[in-house]
């Protein structure tokens, strides 16, 4: 446990979220995401949504998002991310690895194994395939101090400080909706 003067704010139950219903008056806090800090330092980055797929379509969706952290919890925020790139990047050097190997019959050769590709060159190059799907889709929105996803003029947050979420409503008290935090005045 850190010294850091300000309460932990992550929980282990649900997400808290907040609609706001105009986005264009949104109003970010100048407090650290994480711990309510006012010494903060804006942090900008892109966040990844699920694709839209379609028949023979996908769509990535990205917001560009620029969120107030303090020195420590931006340090951890880039330190979560540079491991994902890490873990993402041997991952990919893999399958590159297990398809050459899988597919080129000298390399099959060399190591004394049947020229074609087996069920066992499938499965693993789809066992890293499907973890760097997972890493996308199901892992990085877990890395993400707030989630903000926007629907025409309404952005929706969420987040799992409780702290962050009610620096928000009171931010931005007329146009902020929530079911799962109120604010006390």
């Amino acid at each position: 446990m850190s010294n850091y003067p300000y309460p932990e704010p992550h929980t282990f139950g649900a997400p808290r979220r907040v609609v706001i219903t105009d986005a264009e008056a949104f109003q970010m806090p100048c407090k650290c995401v994480v711990c309510g800090s006012d010494e903060v330092s804006l942090l900008t980055y892109t966040q990844d949504h699920v694709p839209l797929i379609g028949p023979g379509i996908g769509l990535v969706r990205t917001t560009p998002v620029s969120l107030p952290y303090c020195a420590e919890h931006a340090r951890a925020f880039r330190g979560r991310f540079r491991n994902l790139r890490v873990a993402q990047g041997v991952a990919g050097a893999l399958l590159i690895a297990g398809w050459i190997v899988g597919c080129s019959k000298s390399f099959r050769a060399v190591l004394g194994w049947d020229p074609g590709p087996g069920l066992g060159d499938a499965m693993f190059c789809g066992s890293v395939f499907l973890f760097l799907a997972a890493t996308v889709f199901l892992i990085k929105p877990f890395l993400y101090d707030a989630y903000f996803k926007r629907f025409g003029n309404r952005l929706a947050i969420k987040s799992h400080s409780e702290i962050f979420i009610k620096d928000v409503i009171e931010a931005n008290r007329q146009i902020a909706r929530s079911p799962s935090v109120q604010c006390v005045h």
